[in-house]
């Protein structure tokens, strides 16, 4: 037995001299549990009719040590055996741990719930959950508890905790768009509004490390604020940034959601309300959000620009035309809305514009019925081209 297996915990122990080396006895509740583990891992391997070098050679083909561990793993000799070890081999004799769950029950002081009685512990937990988290949770459970078997207590714990961190990062992230997002912050380039939301970020963590330490916290927020400063972030946003999240965690404080029985029926309903699916990062949200509104804008002027074509139609009857005629007037159409959109707040300049676009069409005499009509036509959805422009500044 190697001194590492040795245990130190029994005061009592007594050593037993062999050689040059003192052997201290392994904890008995341990021993016990180890040597029944050993004990049905052997059952279960003689069951399959597997011999120790043929299952060794199973799992660890080539390898020369591998039969000695599965040796000492039969004979309870490992005091600790990790649960890849024994997945392995149960795996190798084609079994699974339902066939050991008697022995985990015993070992463990809390009771294990597995298959549907856990399954419905858990979703009476979760029941007062919103939605979308309500499902993830357990989702999550359920493909954990496939992985691995677990006490209860611990998959209990667990959808506690997810709840808890969920609420504590979409609370967080929140208020950093508020904050990034507000009149303000309108002239701060992204990429300092990017660096108030690590400041943030920053100092939330620093004051739930150092909740009994305040002392800690002060030399932890001076040193934050001196980096700030040294990135050239704007005064104004950095203050902010204190205030609001400083306020954000004295309210979290007063709700108890860092306390360990902790429980997300006794917060306020509108904490509740944003739990949408997994909190995005404040910056990246802007980015979305704008990506998002850009692709809509890009929709709505497409459709202006449909529509002004098929009312201008009525009179040009585009579809009459020969195949090469009919798509330059088209394409002809379709320019003279964009040129129209993005000059709207320069009519010199448009017109300019249009008359170059005029010179260098192959058919003068359409070309100039064709923006005499456009001139007409146009003005009853400008206000609709304008709002839907997505020309970038």
């Amino acid at each position: 037995m190697k001194i590492k297996e040795l245990t130190h915990k029994n005061p009592l122990a007594i050593f037993l001299p062999i050689g040059r080396i003192f052997i201290m006895p392994i904890q008995e509740e341990n021993a016990t549990f180890v040597c029944k583990l050993g004990g049905r891992l052997r059952e279960i391997r003689k069951r399959a009719g597997l011999t120790l070098n043929s299952l060794s050679q199973r799992l660890a083909p080539g390898s020369k040590s591998y039969h000695h561990i599965l040796q000492r793993l039969e004979k309870g000799k490992i005091k600790s055996p990790s649960i890849n070890l024994i997945a392995q081999y149960l795996a190798g004799c084609g079994a699974s741990f339902a066939d050991i769950i008697d022995i985990l029950n015993r070992a463990t002081k809390v009771p294990l719930k597995t298959g549907t009685e856990g399954a419905a512990l858990l979703t009476q937990a979760t029941e007062t959950l919103p939605e979308p988290l309500k499902t993830e949770v357990r989702e999550v459970d359920r493909h954990l508890s496939k992985l691995k078997i677990e006490p209860i207590e611990k998959r209990l714990n667990r959808a506690k905790r997810m709840a808890q961190n969920r609420i504590i990062r979409t609370l967080l992230e929140d208020t950093l768009y508020q904050i990034i997002t507000a009149p303000e912050a309108k002239e701060i380039e992204f990429e300092k509004l990017a660096g108030l939301c690590h400041l943030g970020r920053k100092l939330f963590s620093i004051f739930k490390r150092t909740r009994n330490n305040l002392a800690r916290r002060t030399r932890l927020m001076e040193k934050l604020i001196r980096r700030a400063k040294y990135q050239d972030l704007p005064e104004s946003g950095v203050s902010t940034v204190l205030e609001k999240i400083n306020h954000l965690f004295q309210e979290m404080e007063e709700n108890g959601i860092f306390e360990e029985n902790f429980t997300w029926q006794k917060l306020p309903e509108d904490w509740l309300k944003p739990l949408l699916p997994a909190p995005v990062r404040a910056e990246k949200r802007i980015v979305l959000e704008r990506e998002k509104g850009r692709i809509q804008r890009e929709k709505e002027r497409a459709g202006v620009g449909i529509t002004i074509f098929l009312e201008m139609n009525r009179q040009l009857k585009v579809e009459n035309l020969d195949h090469k005629t009919r798509g330059w007037v088209m394409e002809f159409i379709n320019r003279l809305f964009k040129i129209a959109v993005e000059l709207d707040s320069n009519p010199l300049e448009m017109e300019r514009r249009f008359a170059e676009l005029l010179s260098q069409s192959p058919d003068p005499d359409l070309a100039q019925k064709t923006l005499d009509l456009f001139k007409t036509t146009y003005p009853k959805y400008r206000q609709k081209a304008i709002n839907s422009n997505v020309s970038e500044s």
